[in-house]
């Protein structure tokens, strides 16, 4: 499938974000997907300089952004 160069331009000429006031992107790119089945889907896969490489779930990932939190809170941030 080959598209128009301009394709882009008029997919973005029509984009419009309607964001609340108070809106968390973490729990919208994260935490509902660490709930239920798809918390056992890759979320990030990662490889080093090394070649090691590895996977993190939706579900681990939410649990180390949750200590994170608790961590970051304990230090009054």
């Amino acid at each position: 499938m080959t598209l128009e160069p301009d394709f882009h331009a008029a997919l973005h000429a029509g984009l419009h974000w309607q964001v609340p006031a108070r809106f968390n992107i973490a729990q919208v790119c994260c935490a509902r997907w660490a709930r239920g089945p798809a918390a056992r889907r890759v979320a990030i896969a990662w490889e080093r300089e090394d070649g090691g490489r590895g996977t993190l779930s939706y579900g681990e990932l939410q649990r180390q952004a949750d200590a994170l939190a608790h961590a970051l809170r304990r230090r009054g941030v």
